[in-house]
């Protein structure tokens, strides 16, 4: 499952922190194991906005996993223990990993799901999907006022431009 909420390197198509993400907080905490300010990676500095960006990025990831399984596990109370096998808390928090990394496995148990079980593992994958990079707050906010009915496609569209116009000029800069 870490290797799902990792995912793969920034330019390619999966989900997941990133690799990158992951080696900027891995040198910060060397960085600070060593007693140094600054954080290097293969000899160049790393910007102090980055290495926050990047604890943000994966405090938020937790967070939101941490809501998804939690509301899995209760979602799911319900149902008998032969519909969900003994062991639910893994089974429930291996789908929920996979979708919000987009890996496209499963433990088998997302057709026993709960609607709302299956909403939620549908909110996961589309929040990767739909921005094609980890979510922001206004980007969690978006999409469940899309799937609240309380914004259309266009203003939900509209917001998924703006961020690859966001990425493409960090990229260029």
């Amino acid at each position: 499952m870490f290797l799902m909420l990792v995912g793969g390197a920034p330019g390619g198509c999966a989900g997941g922190i990133k690799v990158t993400t992951l080696l900027v907080i891995l040198a910060s905490v060397r960085a600070h194991l060593r007693g140094t300010e600054h954080v290097t990676m293969f000899r160049r500095s790393v910007p102090a906005g980055i290495v926050r960006r990047s604890y943000l990025l994966a405090t938020l990831s937790f967070i939101f996993l941490t809501i998804v399984i939690s509301g899995l596990l209760l979602t799911e109370e319900q149902r008998p223990v032969s519909d969900i096998r003994s062991d639910r808390y893994m089974l429930l928090a291996f789908e929920a990993v996979s979708a919000f990394g987009t890996v496209g496995l499963s433990a088998g148990v997302t057709a026993g799901l709960s609607a709302a079980g299956k909403f939620l593992i549908i909110a996961c994958m589309l929040i990767a999907l739909w921005t094609g990079r980890k979510p922001t707050r206004k980007t969690y906010r978006m999409v469940s006022f899309y799937l609240a009915g309380w914004a259309d496609e266009q203003e939900l569209q509209a917001h998924v431009e703006k961020l690859n116009r966001q990425e493409v000029a960090e990229t260029t800069a």
